[in-house]
């Protein structure tokens, strides 16, 4: 449905909401996903905990999806908050492989879905900030990891 020329999903995305083009069998398991991976940066614990054996790709999407945001608040954290015991170079490069890891794993399991960020973002209830983080990254690593 469209009116004057812009879009229901580009007038629910100017009020801060995502709209979900994920089917809820779906996005119930990407969800699933999101709360298995809980504040790691590694999707790999929780893919390994699917009781079913080989995890659905609704459930991967949203594991990858936690993980990379977390390895990205994690390198922020670092980056802005250093321990100042000269190991913060070593800190941000191991964060940044985290990153770039958990960010690949996400595109991989977005690609297998073929959802769009914002498809994903929005199954797993989150704001449209992280269609601009994903969006972000597309383009250019994180600055720390040039």
């Amino acid at each position: 449905m469209k009116s004057a020329g812009v879009g229901l999903g580009m007038l629910m995305a100017t009020a801060g909401v995502c709209v979900a083009a994920v089917p809820p069998s779906i996005a119930s398991e990407v969800v699933r996903g999101v709360a298995a991976a809980g504040a790691r940066d590694s999707a790999a614990p929780a893919l390994r905990g699917e009781n079913a054996g080989t995890p659905s790709a609704g459930f991967s999407a949203g594991a990858t999806l936690a993980a990379w945001r977390n390895a990205s608040a994690g390198l922020a954290h670092d980056v802005a908050y250093p321990l100042g015991d000269g190991g913060e170079a070593a800190t941000v490069r191991n964060d940044c492989f985290d990153e770039k890891t958990a960010f690949a794993a996400l595109e991989a399991a977005r690609a297998r879905l073929g959802a769009t960020p914002e498809d994903l973002v929005s199954a797993a209830g989150l704001t449209v900030d992280a269609v601009a983080a994903w969006i972000a990254r597309r383009a250019a690593a994180p600055a720390a990891c040039r």
